[in-house]
């Protein structure tokens, strides 16, 4: 059993000036700049994330059902006299964030002709984040020190099915029926005191083990000219250019790899230590042309059409570099890593967008529309094989070789382990320190410079194939009369031709979180109250192209439907309150794989309630 404790803290500053002027009755200057601050971190002794890992070295025979909503984990119940909970792992993080952007723009609008414009301007962005990690991390999977140091008490039975009442599967009596909790500061302080070593279950908040620093700085211009057309058919017309150009810096601090310990059953903690660093430095220059059309076709109906180039840029995560490793590699799979792509392009998107408005009521409307994107650039995530940091792993070597030789299967860890500490004890890489609950030997396995390489996994991101999609949306908004009340629908539906391979296990491209959604919203409106009742719904979608293990799969993210009440009400002109209530009809969220029985994830958090007072001097 896994407990953790998370505490994070946000302070949010920002200072902004912005000044008009009009010089001439057909000129109008406006310059605005502001500068603003986010900065996130730890606001608990415990540090901002972290875990304690508690066991009984008890686990008998397991069966799995997947055909359920929740998988039927069923196996015999723990055996608390024989083997009684202890603590095992841990970790504990301090990870710190700041964001600061730095903004200045100037533009203005020249009337040239009785029903033309012309609009300028020029801009400047320079943004900086900066995130900052340590780890703590205790390696003791196979039992931190003796099972009687952990008084039964630390450990409450609670009913597992309950947590998960709104799942099918939940019922099944097959269902191992019971999750022990606990109170995560007097655990880890008994086990602190168990160990003799109190640091080892705090976090490091005196230095980082990464470090992380992206700066982009974005100068643009803009150029459009607006007018009116007075032909057969009057229409509006906006023709523009918009330059930018971007340059991206990345230093990155981080911790290598020294060395791989076999301390359990399937996990192989990494070591770390010493420092290493990058540096990469990035450009790129967008041109993004644009026309917009529109023409009413009577008093009460609109068209509208337009065309152009815009561009998305890459998320920071995406494009912050420093290799991260995983802490923890698998006997089976071997290890995992990430790194950002500082070089990375944003999206750029050929846009083809046409809208239809019938407005047959004076708060009413019909609206049908239709979009089609031309995506090249996009930026996608792909995994990479490979060794770092000359890191060998025991799975393979010598005396692995040996276990196998006498008898034990590669599925076998626990055989293999045995073997190894029973007959190498003392021997380079090998210390057996005791024998846990269950029978098997305990110790650790350092990998030697004469055993295999450890591969890991490394997921990265990388430019990759252009793609289409396109969709319509159909929105329909009604008001009866001046009742107040109203109701406000929407469907939209997307489509791409490059979709996710599931009989593929490489690496692939896709567009992730492409989906139908559709939103049902009752409203009441007057001076005093806004209530707003929602359905709001999303089909399924693909989430990510590798899933948790660090492997090339996909991750489907179930379609989802939850309700939502948003409440306002003006006290008087200075004062009002607003209510929201989430998830009123406690829906449940849910990942999936290759296929539908492949569960990953499922999550049953409940409705979220917030209340809170607006008054404006």
């Amino acid at each position: 059993m896994v407990g953790s404790d998370f505490a994070t803290k946000t302070k949010n500053k920002s200072l902004g000036f912005n000044a008009a002027w009009k010089p001439s009755p057909g000129l109008k200057l406006e310059f605005d700049a502001h500068h603003s601050t986010a900065e996130s971190g730890a606001d608990s002794p415990f540090g901002s994330e972290n875990a304690l890992s508690n066991a009984s070295f008890s686990r008998g025979p397991v069966k799995l059902d997947l055909t359920h909503e929740l998988p039927v984990l069923s196996m015999r119940p723990a055996d608390l006299v024989n083997a009684p909970i202890q603590a095992a792992g841990s970790w504990f993080h301090n990870s710190y964030e700041k964001s600061v952007i730095k903004q200045a723009q100037a533009k203005g609008s020249l009337q040239l002709m009785e029903a033309s414009n012309l609009n300028f301007g020029v801009g400047f962005t320079d943004t900086t984040n900066r995130s900052t990690y340590s780890n703590v991390q205790n390696n003791s999977w196979g039992g931190a020190t003796k099972a009687s140091d952990y008084p039964a008490s630390l450990f409450q039975a609670n009913s597992l099915p309950s947590f998960f009442n709104k799942l099918d599967g939940a019922g099944s009596p097959d269902l191992f029926g019971t999750l022990y909790t606990f109170d995560f500061a007097k655990v880890r302080q008994v086990t602190a005191n168990a160990v003799g070593n109190q640091a080892a279950y705090l976090p490091n908040f005196a230095s980082a083990d990464t470090d992380r620093t992206l700066q982009e700085k974005t100068t643009s211009g803009y150029l459009s000219f607006d007018t009116d057309w007075d032909t057969a058919i009057p229409f509006h017309s906006s023709v523009g250019l918009r330059v930018e150009r971007t340059r991206v810096s990345s230093t990155a601090q981080v911790l290598p790899g020294t060395a791989v310990v076999w301390v359990a059953q399937n996990e192989l903690p990494l070591t770390f230590g010493g420092q290493a660093f990058s540096n990469t430095d990035a450009s790129y220059t967008s041109v993004l042309p644009a026309i917009n059309l529109d023409t009413d076709l009577r008093s009460d109906m609109k068209l509208r059409v337009s065309a152009g180039s815009t561009i998305g840029r890459a998320r920071y995560d995406q494009l912050q570099g420093g290799l991260t490793l995983g802490t923890i590699a698998n006997v089976f799979t071997g290890g995992t890593a990430s790194v950002g792509n500082p070089a990375l392009k944003p999206v750029k998107s050929k846009n083809l967008d046409v809208s239809w408005e019938w407005y047959y009521d004076k708060q009413s409307l019909v609206s049908l529309a239709y979009f089609h994107k031309k995506l090249d650039n996009y930026a996608g995530q792909t995994l990479i094989t490979q060794t770092l940091y000359d890191l060998h792993t025991p799975i393979g070597g010598a005396y692995y070789k040996e276990a196998l030789a006498h008898g034990c299967t590669a599925a076998d860890t626990n055989c293999i382990r045995n073997y190894i500490l029973g007959n190498f004890d003392g021997k380079p890489g090998v210390t057996k320190t005791g024998v846990k609950g269950d029978g098997m030997l305990n110790g650790t396995i350092t990998g030697l410079p004469s055993d295999p390489l450890l591969n890991f996994q490394t997921t990265t991101y990388a430019n990759q194939k252009s793609a289409n999609v396109s969709g319509a949306e159909v929105n329909v908004q009604h008001m009866f009369g001046e009742s107040g009340f109203g109701v406000q629908a929407n469907y939209t539906y997307v489509h791409s031709p490059l979709k996710y391979n599931n009989a593929d296990v490489n690496d692939q491209f896709a567009i992730l979180g492409l989906s139908n959604s559709a939103n049902l919203v009752g409203i009441f409106e007057n001076k005093d109250w806004s209530v707003r009742l929602a359905y709001n719904w999303r089909d399924e979608f693909l989430a990510a192209t590798v899933d948790g293990n660090g492997r090339a799969a996909p991750v489907y993210t179930d379609a989802y439907g939850q309700i939502d009440v948003s409440i306002g009400y003006n006290y008087n002109k200075n004062l009002s309150f607003q209510l929201e209530a989430i998830n009123l009809n406690d829906a449940t969220q849910r990942q999936h794989g290759r296929t539908m029985a492949s569960t990953l994830n499922v999550t049953q958090a409940g409705p979220r309630y917030m209340i809170g007072a607006r008054y404006k001097f």
